[in-house]
């Protein structure tokens, strides 16, 4: 269960940078690509949200939730979960509605994107040949 987790930063910044952001009223997710066949997160709470306890605990919460629902997610991808004030206020439901919402349109905004990439290669290709 440890290697599902992100934990250096140059890992949080690549995803920040190359990634695909969705908002949710409660938080935000970035996700992108990586080599790996199993999907890792990682969790930001910023100090503009509340002391050390209440950080911890949002999360405590956003953790659990990720563990209960790791196996139903697909893999290949990291994902960087951040906190919005909101989020102090909602109750477990509410928060495990949103960040699955918010990933399932990850996952679509990732396939979408992909189609068109593959796309545009066999465009340009077939340009090439001819």
């Amino acid at each position: 269960m440890k290697d599902i987790w992100i934990r250096n930063t140059w890992e949080y910044q690549r995803i920040y940078r190359e990634g695909i952001k969705e908002h949710g009223k409660r938080m935000i997710i970035y996700s992108c690509q990586h080599e790996g066949d199993t999907a890792r997160f990682g969790i930001a709470v910023t100090s503009r949200i509340g002391k050390a306890v209440v950080r911890n605990r949002i999360k405590r919460i956003l953790r659990e939730i990720i563990r209960k629902n790791v196996n139903n997610l697909h893999g290949g991808f990291d994902t960087a979960v951040v906190a919005r004030g909101k989020i102090l206020l909602s109750p477990f439901q509410e928060i495990e509605k949103e960040l699955l919402n918010l990933l399932k349109k990850a996952e679509r905004k990732k396939e979408n994107r992909a189609t068109h990439h593959e796309r545009q290669n066999k465009k340009k290709a077939e340009h090439d040949f001819f």
